[in-house]
């Protein structure tokens, strides 16, 4: 997955093996933030500063602060199965 942060000029993406990276927007300085397995969609919470993604094989949703510190999961559930991306209303 891929998500944009255009304030920050930063681009944001998860690898299937194994990490969330970022970079500015022009690809320069591009920074590993953490690891993680078979990942998926990605979305950005920019005012609360956390990322969220899925790691669609361990039917889990991941967050983390958009340093790639702290990183948890957030939701994990024998229903979820295969979560390949993921959507967040940050207005509620």
């Amino acid at each position: 997955g891929v998500a944009v942060d255009s304030e920050a000029g930063k681009v944001y993406w998860t690898t299937q093996c194994c990490s969330v990276r970022r970079a500015n927007l022009d690809g320069s300085e591009m920074e590993h933030l953490t690891n993680t397995t078979n990942g998926g969609g990605i979305a950005l919470d920019t005012e609360a500063g956390k990322m969220y993604w899925t790691s669609w094989m361990n039917g889990t949703l991941w967050r983390a602060d958009l340093n790639g510190t702290n990183a948890e999961v957030f939701l994990s559930h024998d229903d979820i199965k295969f979560p390949m991306d993921l959507a967040l209303d940050t207005i509620r």
